[in-house]
């Protein structure tokens, strides 16, 4: 009996462990809102606490705004505007974090 609950407590804490460096390990995801609870921007960080992946912000009336794409913390790719009425208002490029090739600005 004794050997047995020993097993199921490793067996539980195991689990536990598995799950806490899942939890370390995995992107966590950042969600800010305006006071009217609509939301402003949403952004994951990785176990560095660094900007990765898809960041957008919202207008206050919770339309797209704005989307960019971070890889440990430094900006890439292309940063899309939009004006409120969902059409694209600026689009430029990152390359390393800093602004690289054409900055376009839509009417």
């Amino acid at each position: 009996m004794e050997n047995y609950l020993l097993f199921i407590a490793g067996f539980i804490f195991l689990i536990f462990m598995g799950w806490g460096l899942y939890y370390l390990l995995s992107p966590k995801k950042i969600t800010i809102y305006w006071d009217n609870k609509k939301k402003r921007s949403r952004y994951s960080i990785n176990k560095e606490n660094k900007k990765h992946g898809v960041e957008k912000f919202y207008y206050r009336n919770g339309k797209l705004n704005k989307i960019r794409t971070w890889e440990k913390g430094i900006l890439q790719g292309t940063e899309t505007i939009y004006y409120e009425s969902k059409k694209v208002y600026i689009e430029k490029n990152y390359l390393d974090g800093f602004l690289h090739g054409e900055y376009i600005v839509y009417d």
